[in-house]
């Protein structure tokens, strides 16, 4: 009998062997709750989906495996200021598509759960986000509204990038 059959035997032998742990023996060591574990889980696949995403490429799809898989944790978890970066993102790359149905349907979402939190950042950047979408679709006079709410939300909590973005 050939060797390399006799360690492929073992090696799928050990394999069928193992089994998953349980999800509470997944949490890492210390204080640290799923939930925690899964927050940051979330951010990494945010933060990976940038990373491979390149705005001036229009790639195939713009809701990737990493915010897939983010979206359904942050669902599964109710992280709606996670949701709401992810909404933007998607936005964002549906805007950038000119895909404009698309990406209203999620700057929306977007807005809404940053308006639910009361997270004003998040807030004024979606807003401004939905102005952008809105300035692209000629509703001139609905973008300048919604820029000057976000450049409101931006003066009120002392963001000056956001506001030199607007």
């Amino acid at each position: 009998m050939n060797y390399s059959y006799i360690v492929l035997f073992f090696f799928l032998l050990t394999v069928e062997s193992c089994q998953t742990p349980p999800r509470d023996a997944l949490a890492p060591p210390g204080n640290h709750s799923l939930q925690e574990t899964d927050s940051t889980i979330v951010s990494s696949l945010i933060r990976q989906s940038e990373n491979h995403y390149t705005p001036h490429k229009i790639s195939e799809t713009v809701f990737d495996d990493y915010l897939k898989q983010a979206e359904e944790i942050a669902l599964k978890d109710d992280f709606k200021q996670q949701l709401a970066t992810i909404y933007n993102s998607v936005g964002i790359r549906y805007r950038n598509r000119s895909d404009y149905t698309q990406a209203l349907q999620y700057a929306r979402k977007a807005t809404q759960l940053a308006r639910e939190i009361n997270n004003p950042a998040l807030l004024a950047e979606s807003t401004n986000m939905l102005a952008v979408i809105y300035r692209r679709i000629d509703e001139n006079k609905h973008a300048l509204d919604l820029h000057m709410e976000a450049m409101q939300i931006a003066e009120s909590i002392q963001d000056t990038f956001q506001k030199n973005v607007l």
